[in-house]
């Protein structure tokens, strides 16, 4: 057992990259029905897998993305997930070939 809580149904990963280092963490975003759900429209600082604290948006330090390379994934983050998690994080697009 891994002492790692399962993410629970309905929830989905959300991916944040760093735009000056690369590294893209992620945080669980709840359905609203869960207890741990963000109230609509919160501006509050979101608190990444790994600990770190984001501020998404467009032409900031921190954006949302749903395409990059597995090598970029925060292994911090990553090491969170329980390992019946673990696929979610790879479940998303990948960048096109150069």
């Amino acid at each position: 057992m891994s002492g790692k809580e399962r993410i629970p149904g309905g929830a989905e990963l959300v991916f944040v990259e760093n735009t000056r280092t690369g590294t893209v963490h992620f945080h669980v975003e709840y359905p609203a029905y869960h207890p741990l759900a963000r109230v609509a429209m919160s501006f509050a600082p979101f608190v990444e897998r790994c600990g770190q604290i984001t501020v998404p948006m467009s032409g900031a330090r921190f954006d949302f993305t749903s395409r990059f390379a597995d090598g970029r994934l925060c292994g911090r983050c990553y090491a969170t997930l329980h390992p019946e998690d673990q696929a979610r994080a790879f479940e998303h697009e990948q960048p096109e070939a150069a």
